[in-house]
């Protein structure tokens, strides 16, 4: 998934524009996450096709921050701008699993009622406020550069 949405959101991006692009795909991950972990008791098949798109929309934002950071910045800094970019992307992705396992302990107390419909449909939407706090960053920067 990760090569097919490398090769498509690019150029995708390259026709419609970075900002669309990237919170078309943001919102669709976002969308994913707050539903992926209450599809338990779905059929599979269905549990399989929002897990491509969800792979799909995960990072299918990469390849069009990377053409942006080589648009916007000085070409003498961009090796330290891209250090800052996988910095922070692999740093939350090290970060993400603590998270999530955290709050499936956290919904899943012992002897609980709730059942694993709710602790794993929880647990999936904490990560969906990556992809939302993405999609609402990308939409208030493209409002306020269309205002210049």
């Amino acid at each position: 998934m990760g090569m097919l949405a490398s090769l498509s959101m690019g150029a995708l991006s390259d026709r419609l524009g970075r900002a669309v692009v990237i919170l078309l795909v943001g919102s669709i991950s976002a969308a994913c996450s707050f539903t992926m972990g209450w599809l338990i008791g779905f059929p599979i098949i269905l549990i399989i096709a929002v897990g491509m798109v969800y792979a799909f929309s995960v990072l299918g934002d990469s390849p069009i921050l990377s053409a942006g950071l080589t648009e916007s910045v000085v070409p003498s800094y961009l090796g330290a701008a891209f250090a800052v970019r996988s910095f922070l992307g692999f740093g939350a992705g090290s970060i993400s699993p603590l998270v999530f396992g955290a709050f499936l302990d956290w919904m899943n107390p012992a002897y609980s009622d709730a059942g694993v419909y709710v602790t794993w449909g929880w647990s999936y939407s904490v990560l969906g406020l990556g992809g939302l706090g993405v999609a609402v960053a990308v939409y208030i920067l493209y409002r306020a550069q269309s205002r210049r």
